[in-house]
């Protein structure tokens, strides 16, 4: 096999160590082995690190080993005999120790992808000499850099870098102003969960090709440089989970390229831009967990393309127009946890194609659950809860997710809840529901996990409704009117870790048969009726 020139054995189920004889392939260009379950071979007392001789190889121009059980570390002598090296594939392995000065030797390099393994030290300022570099992956490590100076500067010397990702690396210091430095070409910068603090420098507007921006998961301050309007390539942008600050600069609808703008938990404060209604490419907006405390502005209905949309957890007042229906194209809607009031739009049963998830919880909203919603057909999760909603629960679709908790809901349960066969949730507590449970709720108990309907008016015995594969979890039927005896098909719960009948009017024995349950964990029967003997029956 000495004159091989391409080897690419990727994808398969191959197990064991990788051979040195590997080296003796003096002819190898291409060696790709990525997602196996390969682990190298024990060299020079180095147990588990990848064989040196595959760095002997002077022909070899692309090496992929992406995805395996490799370990050890990297042989510190990289490209002395591998001058051609122009593509190293080393990701998705468990990889250690420090990245080697003498990476520098690659000169050839283009493509360098070493994230998702357990690099530690410093990241090398000598990658700056790698000067055909387009692609860099050092992401998802415990690299550092040194105080006094940062791998980003040395950088700049790679004019061809197009994509350059380290994030999830505990980096520390601040992003420097020599970032604005970095190749013209520069369309994707990676840097989340780096605990990088201080501001982002408005040099960051010098990267015009710029396509994707992630900074998330730091601890960045200050306001949003306006320099952010000069990245019209700009498709993504996330700086979510920092301690930025100030208004939403009105630079960020110069973007008419963005598809993607997260910036939620941070502290931003003041009105949502109107002009962001203006960003018609805009497929994904997530503001939630800020400051903002202004209307939701009416431009915002009018993106007709919006898939995602996140105002949750912000100070936002007003109402919600009919206009909110022109939403068509959105799966996904949470404004909850704001002090939005006024009533649900009648309407908003024209989101019934692909809307999967509503969240208006935590609000003000009053008046009656639209009957349209009952058209939603593709809705799957629908929480209303902790509102100040009136009048009785209309027919719903198929969700899996039912929350109405903590409003004035009144009536008895629609028959129509039953065909919900797919329900895994139904939280209806602090309501004034009354009536009995239906007998129907049967067709539920292979589906439901979590049954809350505590603090309501139901009366009438717990009807036996715990069929055979039963997977509820937790049941709350506290604080009602219910009477009769505790129904043994709760023995059919096996997976039961909570029930609550507290506070009802139960008249029965202690339940000595549920000892049968083996995952129940508590068990609340106060204020009852509850009489005999509590010692365990011979």
């Amino acid at each position: 096999m000495s004159s091989v020139q391409n080897i690419n054995l990727g994808r398969n189920k191959f197990t064991g160590n990788l051979s040195r004889d590997v080296g003796n392939i003096t002819m190898l260009t291409e060696l790709q082995l990525q997602e196996n379950h390969l682990t190298a071979l024990d060299l020079n007392s180095l147990s588990g690190s990848i064989p040196h001789e595959l760095f002997n190889v002077s022909t070899l121009r692309i090496l992929s080993l992406v995805g395996n059980a490799l370990l050890g570390v990297l042989p510190t002598h990289l490209c002395h005999a591998s001058p051609s090296l122009e593509e190293l594939y080393l990701g998705n392995n468990s990889i250690s120790g420090a990245i080697p000065n003498s990476i520098s030797n690659c000169s050839q390099l283009t493509i360098l992808s070493l994230s998702v393994n357990k690099f530690s030290g410093y990241i090398p300022t000598h990658l700056g000499n790698l000067r055909l570099l387009q692609l860099l992956e050092l992401n998802n490590n415990n690299l550092t850099q040194p105080p006094s100076s940062s791998f980003i500067t040395s950088l700049t010397n790679c004019k061809s870098l197009t994509h350059l990702s380290f994030g999830d690396n505990p980096l520390n210091g601040v992003i420097p102003a020599s970032a604005g430095n970095l190749s013209s070409s520069l369309s994707i910068f990676y840097a989340k969960n780096c605990k990088f603090s201080g501001s982002i420098p408005v040099e960051i507007g010098n990267l015009s090709n710029m396509m994707v921006l992630d900074l998330s998961g730091n601890e960045l301050s200050g306001n949003i440089p306006l320099t952010i309007s000069h990245l019209h390539e700009l498709q993504g942008l996330n700086l979510s989970h920092n301690k930025l600050g100030g208004s939403i600069p009105h630079a960020i609808c110069d973007l008419f390229s963005l598809d993607t703008l997260v910036m939620s938990k941070n502290q931003f404060s003041g009105p949502i831009p109107k002009c962001l209604g203006n960003v018609s490419s805009l497929r994904n907006l997530h503001l939630g967990s800020n400051i903002l405390n202004s209307s939701i502005p009416s431009s915002l209905w009018g993106l007709k393309d919006l898939i995602i949309l996140d105002l949750s957890s912000n100070s936002l007042n007003g109402s919600l127009p009919l206009e909110m229906s022109n939403l068509g194209a959105a799966i996904y809607i949470n404004v909850a946890m704001n002090q939005l009031s006024g009533s649900i739009p009648r309407n908003i049963g024209k989101l019934q194609i692909n809307l999967v998830y509503l969240s208006l919880a935590y609000n003000r909203l009053e008046g009656s659950i639209p009957v349209s919603m009952g058209s939603m057909i593709s809705l799957v999760n629908l929480d209303l809860s902790y509102n100040n909603l009136s009048g009785s629960i209309p027919n719903l679709p198929h969700l899996y997710s039912l929350k109405l908790s903590s409003n004035k809901l009144n009536g008895e349960l629609p028959f129509s809840i039953c065909n919900l066969t797919s329900l895994g949730i139904l939280l209806l507590s602090n309501n004034s529901l009354e009536g009995s449970i239906p007998q129907c709720f049967r067709n539920l108990s292979k589906s439901l996990v979590i049954f809350d309907l505590n603090s309501n008016h139901f009366s009438g015995p717990i009807p036996s409704i715990f069929m055979r594969g039963c997977i509820l979890e937790s049941i709350n039927l506290s604080g009602n009117k219910l009477q009769g005896n505790l129904p043994k098909s709760l023995i059919n719960c096996k997976s039961l870790k909570g029930l609550d009948v507290g506070n009802n009017r139960i008249q029965d024995k202690f339940p000595f048969w549920m000892e049968a349950l083996p995952q129940l964990r508590v068990l609340v029967l106060k204020s009852n009726k509850f009489d005999g003997n509590m010692s365990l029956p011979s």
